[in-house]
């Protein structure tokens, strides 16, 4: 799953996700997310308060063992700032245009679902950085970094940052291509045993 949304002028939402399991009910569980997460996503809320909302609505509605992991992030254009939550996904690569450095980030929290609220209330954190012009946010899941080989080798995040170090001063379509590109070239037609969502998107002004 992934959502792209602007909230008002200076606002604008971010979330990938993934669901355990596969077929119809892990569809089903996605489907329901999106909804709850467009109809309480708000901009005065923070990404943290966001990711609570839609884990209590949810939770009561996933079967034992299912659980739902994702980034959210929110960007404030006037601020220059992206508040970031993560409720078990991997890491988000912050990429500084201009010195070259990627940043992997990763608030703390766990999966929605293995908790009805005390305790991912109170883990659940999130995290504000500043984003120059020029800057931009990768958000996957696990389908890219774990991605296999016929010698049942992984992609791995190290690939990944390698990639995107090379063409970090590209577009953000042209660093989704070389991503997905490689990971094509890497995997070599071995049948994957997991979906794949990737966003990538630059701070402009």
């Amino acid at each position: 799953m992934a959502i792209y949304r602007q909230f008002c002028d200076e606002k604008y939402s971010f979330i990938v996700g993934d669901v355990s399991g596969k077929g119809v009910p892990a569809a089903l569980i996605m489907t329901m997310g999106r909804s709850i997460l467009r109809s309480e996503a708000s901009p005065d809320l923070e990404s943290k308060e966001i990711v609570k909302k839609l884990n209590s609505i949810i939770y009561k509605d996933l079967k034992e063992g299912m659980f739902i992991t994702i980034f959210l992030g929110i960007l404030d254009i006037n601020r220059n700032v992206i508040d970031i939550a993560s409720a078990g996904h991997n890491d988000t690569l912050i990429c500084k245009t201009k010195s070259g450095i990627i940043l992997p980030v990763n608030p703390k929290g766990f999966p929605i679902g293995a908790d009805p609220g005390p305790k991912f209330d109170k883990v659940i954190a999130n995290e504000k950085l500043i984003l120059d012009t020029g800057d931009k946010v990768i958000a996957f899941t696990d389908g890219i970094t774990e991605a296999m080989n016929s010698k049942n080798e992984e992609y791995g995040q190290p690939r990944l940052i390698n990639v995107v170090k090379n063409n970090i001063t590209k577009s953000s379509k042209e660093i989704l291509d070389a991503i997905i590109n490689d990971v094509n070239a890497f995997v070599n037609g071995y049948e994957q045993s997991d979906d794949i969502s990737l966003l990538v998107f630059e701070k402009t002004i």
